[in-house]
């Protein structure tokens, strides 16, 4: 591999690459800013969201899944936003923008992606169920962002490793698990600071591996707990069906009692299906638009 190591490979490869990764929609930026001033109109949050008609297809989608099946069918942009809300559909619409980076062109990249996207998602959605029961309310989409963005330095080393292999031929499976493992957080905080997303959010994507967890540390407590559970639920490529939720130091930390991640677990597995229904399509197909 032009005798150069892997990790700067893969930094040569981060300026041309995260500059073009559909990672943080332009328009979920313009969202994010949006919701930060108090005088938006539903109109501007709409008129930002048409800008990209496959964005507000994924949106729709999303607001109409599995995960708010007890709610009537939004079956416009404007009554989504009434509907959801608009810190939710800021997290919806950067939950719909990441899911269209998910797509691999090569195996095995394209399986490792969606299974990637699966348990993203879940992630997600799962500390935001958290950050709910945890009396959260407040901050539950940070929640909802911080387990949509902490592994976003797997889905760009996966890429870049697939645009690499084109172009030197492919590489061990266990060379790829080794780099995602190895360089995916350092990867993740860079692209979230790149992006002039909260530092927040980069801590988490840096630090969600390391083995000290400060108890008062509830928002990384609930990602590494999310991970734990998918962990245990066989979401990804590996599976560890013994994990006990109710014995990590993670759920010590948030004062979780047994009835509370049983629920956690139940969410989860409802959800899973929900969300391997909006992976993004593999190459050559239509992603379609919801109806």
């Amino acid at each position: 591999m032009e005798e150069k190591p892997l990790t700067e490979l893969l930094e040569e490869q981060f300026a041309a690459l995260s500059s073009r990764l559909p990672v943080f929609h332009p328009v979920a930026l313009e969202l994010e800013r949006l919701k930060n001033d108090g005088r938006v109109s539903m109109e501007q949050i709409v008129a930002a969201i048409e800008k990209d008609p496959t964005l507000a297809a994924q949106v729709l989608r999303l607001a109409n899944s599995a995960l708010y099946r007890g709610l009537a069918k939004a079956d416009t942009l404007s009554r989504a936003v009434l509907r959801l809300g608009m810190k939710r559909v800021v997290s919806l619409a950067f939950a719909a923008s990441q899911s269209l980076a998910y797509r691999g062109e090569r195996p095995p990249y394209r399986e490792m992606l969606r299974q990637l996207w699966t348990r993203t998602y879940l992630s997600a959605c799962g500390a935001r169920f958290l950050a709910e029961r945890l009396g959260q309310g407040e901050r539950a989409e940070e929640a909802f962002l911080a387990g949509l963005f902490h592994d976003l330095g797997e889905l760009f080393v996966l890429r870049a490793l697939e645009c690499l292999s084109a172009k030197t031929g492919e590489l061990t499976p266990a060379l790829i698990e080794e780099a995602v493992t190895a360089l995916h957080p350092q990867f993740g905080a860079k692209l979230i600071l790149q992006w002039n997303l909260p530092e927040e959010y980069a801590r988490i994507a840096r630090d969600h591996h390391l083995e000290e967890l400060a108890e008062s540390d509830w928002l990384m407590a609930c990602v590494r707990l999310m991970d734990l559970a998918c962990l245990k639920l066989g979401v990804g490529p590996e599976t560890k069906g013994e994990v006990s939720l109710a014995a990590t130091s993670e759920a010590e930390a948030l004062g979780l009692k047994p009835i509370t991640l049983a629920q956690l677990e139940v969410f989860l597995e409802e959800l899973a299906a929900d969300a391997r229904g909006l992976a993004p399509a593999t190459a050559g197909q239509e992603s379609g638009s919801p109806n």
